[in-house]
């Protein structure tokens, strides 16, 4: 049968399948991580349990099994795996076949095998702080930032791709090369954290070498890589049997992120999230401050910490006050500390500079001990009854709603901001509903508030349902 006319077959059982499917939800079969996997709920009646086989084309029997309570099933030599999730709900799944039949061809091509978001695929949200752990070091990193994974072992193999949350999981994109007794390639990165995994023949696995990693949500995991921004180095010290690194960016866990000896001393490569960060090196169980780092910052035991500032610095400014003693900013980029960053005055202007990183952060100042929102900025973010003052610091994505405009209030929300029914107000501009922000990477899920009223974004066709049955909109941030 020639291309044209498989294509055309595989187009009109997509048509059935989904005429046939109208009572089943949307998401009752994924393909993900090299697995066909169901999501069946046991609630289901009769009818839709036989809709169920009839559209899938599954057994009978594995499908009685499964509301019966069975956990493992033998098909036509296939091997199905059912575990229970939550009370109501069971995963039903198995490997796609080596050599696929022409309907796993045809949920590929659906599907595309691939990870298009939500933790674990995509790191949602900022990350403080992390380091590498290798039992074997199979990722290496250089000053320019090119990346080397490499596989050690499977000599056998025709072939291997690397897949992660930097590629958005492709799983034909970045191919590796054979090298002696085992398989290399090399990408570039920025500093962060990012997801990965090894494709052998057509078989996912996690890193066999790295000893960092987290479910991938399915049944297996995905090996985590941190790209370091940064190098913790302290000198001489060569009796000591242990030294630790302890800061704001580990909740100043004593014995968290242990630094490697070398010839010098010792020092740890980590990635470092934007912003200003206070830190001690802990050496035998004695807190000292980084003797090569002359920035320093008071604490309350009048030892004082190293200060390690990562990222752009931001110039805050506050107009007037000019009969103020004391004026302090403090956001959620310092966990609200009042007596933290200490504004100067200069001119008309009291100022102040804090290393931040792209994102959206609330703040205030602080005068002569009177909390006070910004009064040239206009936008607001709202935790609960009392309202902050927003800076978008790089923003990369802006909603727009279009018409309301009489409405009093609209406030944008979703996963990017756990759905605060009072976070981001939008503001009125060009005829519209605007607001600007910074989200993360991937699977953005939202709606928009319009007087109280929740509503999902009228002019975006991308949307999924919810528990409620009235659905969000999507979008997806790369």
């Amino acid at each position: 049968m020639d291309k044209i006319k498989i294509v055309i077959l595989l187009l009109l059982s997509f048509w059935a399948l989904q005429t046939k499917a109208q009572n089943l939800p949307a998401d009752v079969l994924t393909v993900k991580n090299g697995e066909l996997i169901f999501k069946i709920d046991l609630r289901w009646d009769s009818a839709l349990q036989q809709q169920l086989i009839e559209v899938y084309d599954l057994d009978s029997s594995m499908v009685t099994g499964v509301f019966n309570g069975q956990k493992s099933f033998d098909v036509d030599g296939e091997k199905w795996q059912a575990r229970k999730k939550g009370r109501n709900h069971v995963i039903l799944q198995k490997p796609l076949q080596s050599q696929p039949t022409l309907g796993e061809i045809f949920l590929k091509m659906i599907f595309n095998d691939e990870r298009t978001g939500g933790t674990p695929g995509y790191v949602n949200g900022p990350v403080p702080f992390g380091f590498n752990q290798f039992g074997r070091k199979s990722v290496t990193f250089s000053k320019s930032g090119n990346v080397e994974f490499t596989l050690f072992g499977h000599e056998d193999a025709s072939e291997v791709y690397l897949a992660g949350s930097f590629n958005n999981w492709q799983t034909h994109e970045l191919q590796l090369e054979k090298y002696g007794k085992g398989w290399k390639t090399i990408i570039e990165l920025e500093p962060g954290k990012y997801y990965y995994k090894f494709i052998v023949d057509g078989r996912w696995m996690p890193d066999p070498h790295n000893l960092l990693k987290e479910s991938d949500g399915v049944s297996d995991f995905n090996s985590i890589v941190f790209v370091p921004n940064h190098t913790f180095r302290l000198e001489n010290y060569q009796s000591a049997e242990n030294v630790y690194l302890a800061g704001s960016f580990n909740s100043w866990k004593d014995k968290d992120a242990p630094l490697h000896k070398t010839s010098e001393g010792w020092e740890l490569d980590a990635y470092v999230d934007y912003g200003r960060h206070t830190y001690k090196f802990i050496v035998d169980g004695d807190w000292i401050l980084d003797p090569a780092n002359p920035n320093t910052s008071q604490n309350e035991h009048g030892t004082g910490n190293s200060v390690l500032n990562i990222g752009e610095s931001y110039q805050f400014t506050l107009k007037g006050y000019p009969d103020a003693q004391n004026v302090f900013l403090a956001g959620n980029f310092n966990n609200w500390n009042p007596n933290d960053i200490r504004m100067n005055r200069d001119d008309s202007l009291w100022k102040a500079e804090y290393y931040l990183g792209p994102g959206n952060y609330e703040y205030k100042f602080i005068v002569d001990g009177e909390w006070i929102p910004d009064p040239e900025n206009p936008k607001v973010a709202h935790s609960g009854e009392i309202a902050n003052s927003l800076l978008v610091y790089k923003p990369n994505h802006t909603f727009v709603l279009a018409d309301f405009e009489d409405a009093k209030e609209v406030i944008v929300t979703g996963s990017f901001n756990d759905w605060n029914p009072n976070g981001y107000q939008m503001l009125w501009r060009n005829n519209q509903w605007e607001l600007d922000l910074h989200l993360p990477q991937g699977k953005i899920i939202y709606k928009f508030i319009v007087d109280g009223e929740w509503m999902p974004d009228p002019a975006n066709p991308v949307y999924e349902n919810n528990e409620h049955g009235t659905y969000n909109s999507i979008l997806w941030i790369k």
